[in-house]
């Protein structure tokens, strides 16, 4: 990474010569580069105040019996949903 004088700026570019930043002054420039060059620090979880959550365990849904094709699924038959809820079709 490099700086260099951009008109009445500093720029500073990185190893492919892509512009990163514009800076008003070199000082302001240098600081970015020292901060890019840095490893990141490592990310610790963070207590916080609220408690996890989690999902609660979901009821079963009710199983369907279809009249068309005589399947028991937990979601509607694709035939008794394509016929928009025939009255033949029970719930058991």
């Amino acid at each position: 990474m490099s700086i260099r004088k951009y008109g009445r700026y500093w720029a500073l570019y990185d190893n492919a010569g892509e512009l990163v930043c514009i800076c008003l002054y070199k000082k302001e420039a240098a600081e970015v580069l020292r901060r890019l060059q840095l490893p990141a620090p490592p990310v610790s979880p963070t207590p916080t105040r609220h408690k996890p959550r989690t999902r609660e365990p979901q009821m079963p849904e009710r199983q369907q019996r279809c009249c068309l094709s005589g399947s028991t699924s937990i979601a509607k038959d694709t035939a008794c949903q394509q016929r928009s809820r025939t009255p033949s079709c029970r719930v058991t």
